[in-house]
């Protein structure tokens, strides 16, 4: 009996210290739910509840309430932003994680809205993670309009410099002329950077649901395009019939950028590329790779390492890495990865591989 009352003040005492611990939440303003290890919300404060009713329920979103599976919640959504939110919060959940970040769009009627969920590891038996939301809104409406104002101010410059230095280039002075050759390519190369931040902010601000994409189509639309730029280069291809991903118009500025760097940063004067589409197995699942061989001088170790995702923090130097951090920000938002292998005797494999979807006819 002794043992019992102890096991039962025990008890009251650690429920007493939850109940302390969840009228604390009331206090905080953001969104915040607790879950448990199945992903199943626990607690929820009245900011959630608020918000649930702000930016779910009137829209007949996916209600995440106590005693729901939020990983069943991220499925039934069915978006890329659902998906990467499960994930996140499996790996904190897992203790593969110490925090998660994942930016969604919600936007009402009159406005468009972003948000970024945390995740947040806790140990509180049965409580094993916190998410919280905030509006993130504001910040990406500042980051925009200065994406913009840089962009156009930097193309318009961009092009000034190029017509005074194509003027100076003709200059019978030889270090005038070399001077001028030097002001335009440097001129080139910013509004090719200008070109590539263009590219990337189509497609990150891109809130459209995944769909169904055939790889084939995308890779025989962008070799095509690039051969017709690119006269001198010699680009091969070896595709099945079809092969199909879930994934959005990203896919196609992935290819597009892998292909494309393959043939300017190669020293040869007939760069020589091939695409390949192949379907691969890993740990029981179909999946599809893309594969781009070169037989250029070799990606710089980092560059590679920056296309792998090992260098999160890495400063971008020059207008090339930031096509290459694209390329690696993408197929990861797509729940692809990268790997980067040398080729015997000269140049590089760059293969992208992503989970495979069967479509019925």
């Amino acid at each position: 009996p002794r043992d019992d009352v102890s096991t039962d003040a025990a008890g009251s005492a650690a429920e007493s210290s939850t109940v302390d611990r969840i009228d604390s939440l009331s206090a905080v303003p953001f969104p915040v739910a607790l879950l448990d290890g199945d992903g199943v919300v626990r607690l929820v404060n009245p900011a959630w509840e608020e918000f649930g009713v702000e930016n779910g329920r009137d829209t007949g979103d996916v209600d995440v309430d106590v005693g729901t599976s939020y990983f069943d919640a991220c499925e039934r959504a069915d978006d890329r932003f659902s998906a990467a939110a499960a994930k996140a919060i499996r790996r904190v959940i897992d203790g593969e994680s110490t925090g998660e970040r994942v930016e969604y769009p919600c936007h009402g009627q009159h406005e468009k809205r972003w948000f970024s969920m945390g995740v947040i590891p806790l140990e509180a038996d049965p409580v094993r993670a916190a998410v919280v939301h905030y509006d993130v809104s504001h910040y990406k409406q500042r980051i925009n309009v200065l994406d913009r104002v840089l962009r156009h101010n930097l193309r318009n410059k961009a092009n000034i410099i190029l017509g005074h230095a194509a003027a100076l280039a003709s200059a019978r002075d030889d270090e005038t002329a070399t001077a001028a050759t030097t002001i335009g390519s440097a001129a080139r190369e910013l509004l090719s950077l200008s070109e590539q931040a263009r590219r990337y902010r189509e497609v990150s601000a891109d809130d459209r649901p995944t769909t169904p994409i055939d790889v084939v189509s995308v890779v025989s639309e962008v070799t095509e395009r690039l051969s017709d730029r690119n006269p001198r280069a010699v680009i091969e291809t070896s595709l099945p019939a079809v092969a199909v991903v879930q994934g959005t118009q990203s896919l196609s500025l992935v290819v597009h950028e892998l292909v494309e760097n393959a043939i300017v940063h190669n020293d040869s004067q007939d760069p020589w590329v091939r695409v390949e589409v192949v379907r691969v197995h890993e740990g029981g699942d179909e999946r599809v790779s893309v594969r781009v061989v070169d037989d250029g001088p070799g990606i710089p170790e980092q560059d590679r390492r920056l296309l792998t995702g090992g260098l999160e923090e890495h400063p971008i130097r020059h207008g090339s890495q930031l096509g290459v951090w694209v390329v690696s920000s993408l197929v990861t938002s797509l729940d692809g990865n990268v790997t980067v292998e040398p080729r015997t005797p000269r140049g590089s494999v760059v293969t992208t591989t992503f989970p495979s979807v069967t479509v019925e006819d």
